[in-house]
């Protein structure tokens, strides 16, 4: 009657067929090899009646000694291939009497968990850029805001300037108004009068000037209210469409740092059992 390791070796190739890459497939007893099947990827080969003490530390000794399944996952460096390695005990009447080992390529996991690194890292690229980004925005939001309070300031200099020019022109006008009374005494003085009739046209035209400075000045003060009240609601547009922004950029960062779970995952996945 065939034993149970005969049963094993028999049913190799059931076993092989739920593999989708080609494996190397060793088994052995308590003592020494009893089969191998060498596969393209893993050139080395065990001849059977090899000794299991030439194994230790290999994955199917693991299972031979600890009675339970190994698996083990190696990278490229040796065969340059990533590989995974997977032993089972082989127990009879509740003893084990061996072990069978599969050797099978890991070029998926591997790309995986390089893609996964990879993915990792340009997300932790893109989260720094979106952070930067955000606080420059905030930082710009916050000169907008200062600039805002600025012109506020600003606006409020020019009205109080405005009454300082409103009550130079009236005081203009009363000048002028009395050198034209002064100019009309003169007058009525006759010769006696001339000399401060000369004084009065020099008021009135003091008057005069004065007037028309005022006039000209209260014209470029209107005009610079009109651009800075311009530039005051320009700074609102941008800082309203800077924490627009901003918030965005808030939103991309939870983006990014879910998009890295996600990757971090993903690298967990492909690492698991290595």
């Amino acid at each position: 009657m065939p034993t149970m390791l005969e049963h094993v070796i028999a049913a190799i190739p059931v076993y092989k067929q739920s593999y989708t890459d080609e494996p190397v497939v060793i088994v052995i007893d308590r003592t020494q090899v009893l089969h191998f099947e060498k596969a393209s990827f893993y050139p080395s080969g065990i001849p059977a009646g090899t000794p299991v003490s030439s194994l230790q530390g290999t994955v199917i000794a693991k299972a031979l000694e600890l009675g339970e399944r190994i698996v083990e996952e190696r990278d490229a460096s040796r065969f340059g291939t990533a590989y995974l390695s997977v032993a089972s005990p082989i127990r009879e009447d509740g003893e084990v009497v061996g072990a069978i080992g599969f050797i099978v390529p890991n070029t998926r996991l591997d790309s995986l968990r390089v893609g996964a690194a990879d993915l990792s890292g340009v997300i932790e690229e893109m989260s720094a850029t979106g952070q930067e980004i955000t606080a420059a925005g905030a930082h710009i939001a916050a000169r907008l805001q200062e600039q805002a309070s600025e012109s506020a300031q600003l606006l409020e200099r020019l009205k109080k300037a405005g009454s300082v020019l409103a009550s130079v022109k009236e005081i203009a006008e009363q000048s002028q108004l009395l050198g034209l009374n002064a100019a009309i005494e003169a007058a009525r003085a006759g010769e006696q009068g001339l000399g401060f009739g000369v004084v009065a046209t020099e008021i009135r035209k003091l008057g005069e000037y004065s007037k028309a400075a005022v006039s000209q000045i209260t014209e470029l003060f209107r005009s610079m209210e009109e651009s800075i009240r311009a530039m005051d609601r320009t700074v609102g547009e941008i800082a309203k469409e800077s924490k627009s922004s901003s918030a965005g950029m808030d939103e991309f960062s939870r983006a990014f740092a879910h998009i890295a779970e996600v990757a971090g995952q993903l690298s967990d996945a492909a690492n698991y059992g290595k």
